[in-house]
């Protein structure tokens, strides 16, 4: 009975650990495609753009 147990118990943890590993491969799947859409993201973004600095400048003056 106990080398019932034992294996029971042993086919458990692989397949716990298997699942596991699934679960880590699909975390890791994801935090990539979503690092991957942030680039795209930042890549197309025009960090402080002429307007900005157009609307900045105006409102300095405007306060003068």
């Amino acid at each position: 009975m106990d080398t019932n147990n034992q294996k029971v118990t042993r086919q458990l943890k692989e397949r716990r650990k298997e699942v596991c590993q699934a679960l880590k491969e699909k975390i890791k799947a994801t935090i990539e495609e979503s690092s991957r859409r942030v680039a795209e993201q930042f890549r197309d973004a025009v960090p402080y753009s002429q307007s900005y600095k157009t609307s900045r400048m105006l409102k300095a003056k405007a306060k003068q």
